[in-house]
This record gives structure tokens, sequence and C-alpha cells, in this order.
């Protein structure tokens, strides 16, 4: 059997060329490939945009509470202000003026003239002294004037101190003695109500809370 060989057509006629399968794919999807390329491109550009501005959101908001309350902390626990005012304790220079009203200075009053609440305890009971006292204060001492409810009292005597009294005939006896503020001061006076002079031991307390400048 004869089989005729049938010419080769020029290059290219009855075939088709790859450039042309591709030419005709783009057609048929309506958009040329490297458009499609770059479209998936920028897609995924975004996409990694879009993901990166979301976890520096969710990274700002997990540490924003966390300096809120690290700034409350501080806040909180910061330390106080330090000094007397805070402390409430007197200031060095409240302590070297003394009280305003008295002049106290430490425990002893500033140089001057003040009347002071005293008590008497001790004896009967029956006697008294003259509240307040004059207190008279100098650099070396500070004394009291101590006057009694009865003009029988002939001496009183102090530490071993024996002293006699200043009032005026007729008057309620008086004496000046030694004091301290606000200690239990034993003294003894020798009075002549009785039918003979007997020396009767007492207890005299000066009340530094009520030290006044006297007029």
């Amino acid at each position: 059997m004869l089989q005729t060989a049938l010419p080769a057509g020029p290059s290219g006629v009855g075939r088709r060329r790859p450039g042309r399968l591709a030419a005709t794919a783009r057609r048929l999807s309506g958009r040329p490939a490297p458009a499609r390329r770059r479209s998936a491109v920028r897609g995924l550009l975004l996409a990694g945009a879009v993901g990166l501005v979301g976890l520096w959101g969710l990274a700002g908001c997990a540490a924003g509470p966390a300096a809120t309350t690290a700034g409350q902390s501080a806040t909180a626990t910061g330390p106080s202000p330090a000094g007397p005012a805070a402390s409430g304790q007197p200031t060095a220079a409240g302590a070297a003026s003394g009280d305003q009203t008295t002049g106290v200075v430490g425990e002893r009053p500033a140089p001057g003239l003040y009347n002071v609440a005293v008590s008497l305890t001790g004896g009967s009971g029956r006697a008294s002294v003259q509240s307040p006292a004059r207190l008279t204060v100098t650099a070396e001492a500070m004394t009291a004037e101590i006057v009694w409810s009865s003009p029988y009292y002939t001496y009183m005597e102090v530490d071993g101190v024996t002293y006699q009294p200043t009032n005026q005939l007729g008057e309620n006896a008086s004496f000046t003695i030694p004091v301290a503020l606000d200690q239990d001061l034993a003294v003894s006076a020798e009075t002549t109500a009785m039918s003979q002079p007997h020396v009767i031991d007492y207890q005299l307390r000066l009340d530094s809370t009520t030290l006044v400048a006297a007029p």
C-alpha cells in the first residue's frame, strides 16, 4: 500500500504556538497574567501591613494598663513628705521660742512673773493654799509665793532649809520658797493653831499647763 507523504507546510502552519496559547488564556481570563500577579502581590502587602498594625495595637493595649498600674503604684507607695509637719513632731524653732502664752522654754519658763495653779495635799485636810500662786523666774532660780488659808503658820521647811513668813501682821501666812513645775514638792510647815505648835508635812504641786504671764 502506498503512503503518500504530505508535504509539511510552512513553519508554524497547522500548529498552535505556545505564545498563542498564552494569549488565548489571557483573553479568556479577561486580565493579563502580569496584572494578576501584581494584584496578588499588592493584596499580600496590604494584608501584611494590616497585620502589623493590629499587632502594634494589641501591644499598645497590653502595655497601657501595665504602665497605668505602675504609675498608680508609684503614686500610692511613693515616699510621703518628710519633716516635722508630717510626723507631728515639734520643730526646732518652736522648741527654741517656747510657748507664746507662757514663755516656757524646756522645763523652766523664761525669766518673768507668772501665775500658776497650785494644789496642796497632806495634813488634816483642813488647810489650803491660795491658787493660783505668784511664780517668779530668774536665770538662777524659780520661786513661788505660797499663801496659806491661816495666819498661824510660823515657818516652812523645804529640802532642810527653813523659810520665814513674808506676810504683814494680821494677814494669812505667806512664804516665798523654791519650787519646780509638775513635781510633788515635799514641804513642812509649823502651825500654832492648836494648843501647842505642830510641824505638819504637806505636798505642793504646781501645774505648768496653767502657767500664764502675770499682769
